[in-house]
């Protein structure tokens, strides 16, 4: 559980994060953009599940999500907690896109 907890909390964390936007090459930006945006959005769905499952309390739930954090993050080649880092990466990369976005005029 205090696995699941935590990865909640450092998910729902990011949505508040600050932004970095780096300087790319226009069709490199499109592509990160795209990844980015596909990942972040599969971070946020396992963290809509761990906050239902605190919510909920729901029989072998923590199990599940143990499970199926660690089979994603190792079906990516990496540890839970690297993968916890990629989608707080992810995430503000996606904000920063998102909040320069929101700049452009037309918007």
């Amino acid at each position: 559980m205090e696995l699941i907890f935590r990865f909640a909390i450092c998910v729902s964390l990011l949505t508040f994060g600050t932004s970095a936007l780096a300087a790319e090459e226009a069709g490199d930006t499109a592509l990160t953009l795209l990844v980015t945006a596909n990942f972040a959005g599969g971070c946020q769905i396992i963290s809509q599940m761990a906050t239902f499952q605190q919510s909920t309390k729901m029989t072998g739930g923590d199990a599940f999500l143990e499970r199926f954090l660690s089979t994603e993050s190792a079906r990516l080649g990496m540890t839970p907690k690297q993968y916890v880092e990629q989608c707080r990466r992810s995430n503000e990369i996606y904000r920063s896109y998102h909040d320069e976005l929101e700049k452009t005029p037309g918007q």
